[in-house]
């Protein structure tokens, strides 16, 4: 009983606080809502939110201290002018004002100070354009000595940036050394010295986009640096004998600029601290290689007499960057594709130059496309395997290119010709072969685009193309040591070897219950009609004519019969095609 009424109590003592509570809050509640109805404090107008930020942001110290730091330039410049001081004095004097401003501003950054900037940068500046104005102004700093005093003001300002972590400096520096650079002995520079400043430029470029996301920066001074060399060869190739042009320096600072650039590219693939590469560094080692071995070109006939050595040197660099790209697989980084890219598109440039023909250099090519594929496939990667199609490809453009020219490589039919089609036939065939027995699966760029890997049909396309010329070659070999080379001969004779391909490709096609080369049947057939009805009926007469419709009504015939039969086939269901490969 006594417990029971301890509980009571304890119960109403809870509820008499609760009320308490409940009263106060409802007296309080006409000052929450007076409060409430009061109008917002008044916000300062724009006028006044801008001076404050002015205020916060150091602006104008930054101002009035580069008027300073003018004021100063232009006591110095019109004391020199009004021949108060001697040129050469006021000369130095300049230089030395500006490299104080430099060596400020690097004081200033260790403090640190909100000014440092505006020294290093104002010191840049004016040393950049002190420079240029007393060498082609006024000629009393030599060249070599303007050059040496560019290097040197890039060095100083990118090691501002590097040990402080702040990029205002290295960007005036390298852009200061570019524009600096050109403007020294415009419109006949130095090359040799020129390129030096603007290759390092360009690794000041790399260490700036380090510090700040500015891409456009290397990309600047890339096409800068690409252009002055590009604008060199062409002199050189113009005037070969012209010594001020320097031309034993020209192919020894052509590989220093592609080896600096590959440098750059190869240490953003293996900066362990990036997992995606800019689309700059992803670029810059298939834009180096065309552009060096292009700029090669120019000197390397005069120089050697022959390309076969610039082929053997491209052919080495190639199987670097290859290396290097099977590398960059084993280490897991990123950029794979661009290596190998770059060292495909050298390899197919420069075997040309080493072998001595173009004709003789593709099967080489297709068959490194094949390896290309079974690579591919080890590493399960879908950009690998789609460049193998593209150098198959290639090989067959260029092999149709040739056999059809005037040039070298043209349809005489020689033995020699023949053997090299064949095996690039072959090759084709084989990748072909290939790819159906081994499906791209789970790669990348297929599982999204093509995933049934029907993008290899042009390479049984280009095989194809490149059989008929292969036997057209070798007919009109037999055709000129038997019958004289008669031209209506050979016409009719290349109708007859596109209408039996096609009957032999429907026949194979039927045999194996695949669509894919019944397709292809069709199309050949389609391209053997064109040509005997809009090309052969208008061109000659007689035998060849009658032999070249009489074989088109076969293959017509047969493709038929080989529809019908696929139809019913087809109508009698799946239980009687067991052999069927592809849709």
């Amino acid at each position: 009983m006594y417990d029971a009424l301890k509980g009571l109590e304890s119960r109403m003592d809870v509820l008499e606080r609760e009320i308490a509570e409940l009263r106060a809050a409802i007296l309080n509640l006409p000052v929450r809502m007076t409060a409430r109805n009061e109008p917002p404090p008044q916000v300062e107008n724009t006028s006044e939110e801008i001076l404050a930020w002015v205020g916060k942001s150091s602006l104008l110290p930054r101002l009035a201290t580069v008027s300073f730091l003018l004021v100063i330039a232009l006591i110095l410049r019109t004391i020199t002018d009004n021949d108060i001081i001697g040129m050469l004095a006021g000369s130095l004097m300049g230089m030395g004002y500006a490299a104080l401003l430099i060596l400020l501003g690097w004081r200033k950054y260790r403090v640190p100070s909100p000014l440092a900037p505006v020294f290093a940068v104002c010191g840049g500046m004016l040393m950049f354009a002190t420079v240029v104005e007393l060498h082609a102004g006024f000629h009393y700093l030599p060249g070599a000595a303007a050059y040496f005093m560019l290097f040197a003001t890039g060095i100083a300002l990118g090691m501002i940036s590097y040990i402080y972590q702040v990029a205002p400096p290295i960007l005036v520096g390298s852009l200061g050394i570019c524009f600096a650079g050109i403007l020294i002995d415009y419109p006949n520079p130095h090359f040799p010295s020129l390129v030096f400043l603007l290759l390092l430029a360009n690794v000041l470029g790399v260490i700036a986009t380090r510090l700040r996301r500015c891409s456009w920066l290397r990309w600047i001074v890339l096409l800068v640096t690409m252009s002055i060399v590009q604008i060199w060869g062409f002199k050189l190739k113009a005037h070969p004998g012209e010594g001020s042009l320097s031309p034993d320096w020209f192919l020894p600072l052509v590989l220093l600029a592609s080896t600096v650039f590959l440098g750059m590219a190869a240490v953003a693939m293996l900066r362990r601290k990036l997992s995606r590469v800019s689309s700059f560094s992803l670029a810059l080692p298939t834009i180096t290689v065309a552009w060096a071995y292009a700029m090669a070109s120019y000197a390397t006939p005069a120089r050697w007499g022959s390309d076969f050595p610039l082929g053997l040197i491209g052919l080495s660099a190639a199987a670097c960057l290859l290396g290097f790209a099977v590398r960059l697989v084993r280490l897991e980084r990123p950029g794979v594709g661009a290596f190998f890219l770059a060292g495909t598109i050298l390899l197919l440039t420069a075997l040309p130059d080493a072998i001595g023909s173009k004709f003789f250099a593709l099967p080489p090519a297709a068959f490194y496309a094949l390896i290309l594929a079974c690579y591919s496939r080890f590493v399960r990667s879908g950009f690998l395997r789609l460049m193998s199609y593209l150098v198959q490809l290639y090989a067959c453009v260029i092999m149709v290119k040739l056999l059809n020219g005037s040039g070298e490589g043209g349809l005489s039919g020689v033995p020699s010709t023949i053997i090299a089609a064949a095996l690039l036939t072959g090759a084709s065939l084989w990748h072909f072969y290939w790819c159906r027995r081994n499906p791209p699966e789970g790669l990348d760029i297929f599982s999204t685009y093509d995933p049934g890997d029907r993008t290899a049909v042009a390479i049984f396309m280009a095989a194809l193309a490149e059989g008929f010329l292969m036997l057209s070659s070798w007919l009109y070999y037999l055709l000129r040591a038997g019958a004289g080379g008669n031209q209506a001969a050979f016409q009719g004779g290349e109708s007859i070897l596109i209408n039996v391909s096609a009957a032999v490709l429907l026949w194979i096609s039927f045999r194996r219950r695949n669509r894919e080369i019944r397709n292809v049947a069709v199309i050949v057939t389609a391209i053997g009609g064109l040509k005997v009805f809009f090309f052969d009926l208008l061109s000659f007469r007689g035998l060849p004519l009658v032999a070249a419709v009489f074989s088109f009504g076969l293959t017509v015939s047969l493709l038929s019969v080989i529809l019908a039969k696929w139809h019913r086939a087809d109508e009698r269901g799946p239980a009687t095609a067991p052999r069927a490969t592809a849709t």
